[in-house]
């Protein structure tokens, strides 16, 4: 009887793990785009351009079209575009083709 226990408690505890990983990745994207904007607001040109091209480095070392990057075009749409109206190309830079 401890088995079926173990067996149904081990996907519920699976699934909560999951969600609270979704939720802590949302906080982190939403915590990213905040110090992003953030930059593009206030610092020096020279900043954000060496900012810019920091990023789209990063990007291209995460796999092509990976789930951070989804994500993150997803919350720049949902707020307006504005990485993407001050030369952050996320759509582009995340769906690129990655040397081999």
């Amino acid at each position: 009887m401890n088995q079926e226990n173990d067996a149904i408690v081990d996907p519920i505890g699976a699934r909560a793990r999951l969600e609270f990983l979704e939720q802590d990745l949302s906080l982190a994207l939403h915590l990213l785009y905040a110090f992003l904007r953030w930059i593009l607001e206030v610092c020096p040109a020279e900043f954000q351009i060496e900012i810019r091209k920091m990023l789209h480095f990063k990007l291209l070392q995460l796999p092509q079209g990976c789930r951070i990057g989804r994500r993150l075009i997803e919350l720049d749409d949902q707020l307006g575009g504005f990485l993407e109206t001050r030369g952050i190309w996320l759509k582009r830079w995340v769906y690129e083709p990655r040397e081999k």
